[in-house]
């Protein structure tokens, strides 16, 4: 279930590939986590409701650069 008690924040976040995201940017409580294969449903629930047409984005926006 989302938490909309937080705040939203629209973020683009961009690095070149091959460097670390640096972990000092982030308030305590936070962290960094990268992608795993399987998490796609997961991060879908958390982009918005309607879960299908978010799992056809990221399957064609994201899962091509598993080996970034």
């Amino acid at each position: 279930m989302l938490d909309k008690s937080i705040l939203f924040f629209n973020v683009i976040m961009k690095r070149s590939a091959g460097i670390p995201a640096p972990i000092d940017l982030l308030p305590n409580g936070f962290s960094f986590v990268r992608f795993a294969e399987g998490k796609e449903q997961r991060w879908a629930e958390i982009e918005i409701a309607n879960i299908e047409y978010v799992l056809i984005y990221f399957r064609q926006k994201y899962m091509p650069l598993l080996d970034d």
